[in-house]
Order: structure tokens, then sequence, then C-alpha cells
């Protein structure tokens, strides 16, 4: 297994923040790879972020990812296919059954 170590400082808000920003290209890569996950495997926003840090080594918060999916959009999505950041719905609820209601008698 390989192992990825990022270098870390600690923020005014005592957040550990990486040293170094990504580089565009490598942000274009982490928003494509997001939205393969999203798009081509159909996975939740936790399984993308759990995903990407077992598969990837890459640490990336829902928020960033949800930003990228709303960003990004590749031929696929563009010429109708299914869009990335769609929110999943359940299915809706079928009618009730439909059932005789008793008769009510009137009280003598």
């Amino acid at each position: 297994m390989d192992t990825v170590i990022v270098e870390l400082v600690r923020g005014k808000d005592n957040r550990l923040y990486p040293i170094r920003r990504r580089s565009a290209a490598e942000h274009h890569r982490l928003a494509t790879l997001s939205h393969n996950l999203r798009c081509g495997r159909k996975l939740s926003f936790t399984l993308i972020q759990e995903t990407m840090a077992a598969e990837f080594g890459v640490r990336r918060s829902r928020g960033a990812i949800s930003k990228d999916l709303r960003d990004f959009t590749c031929p696929l999505c563009a010429s109708g296919g299914t869009p990335a950041a769609e929110v999943w719905r359940p299915p809706t609820a079928p009618p009730p059954h439909s059932r005789v209601r008793a008769e009510v008698y009137p009280w003598r």
C-alpha cells in the first residue's frame, strides 16, 4: 500500500491546513475524479469521500466535493446524460389501496 504524506500547518482557527495549495491541474484532476465517482459509479458524497481517501490518497471534504460537482461538467452530462450533482430522491410511494368503507347506520 502506498503512503501519501501531506505536510500540514495549524491555522489561526486551530485547524490543520496543507502547506502548499493545489495547482490548477491537480484541482481539475480531483474535480474530474469526484465527478467520475458520482456520475459513473453513482456513489453518495460520503462514499466518494471514503473512496478518494482509500483508493487515491486524497482527503476532500463533502463541501469541496459538492462544489466540484456543481462547477464541473463533462461532455456526457452536458449532452443530456444524467447530471452529476443530481440529488437522489426516494421513489414516490404507491397510492393507498382502495378499500370499501364500512356502512354507517343512523342511530335510532
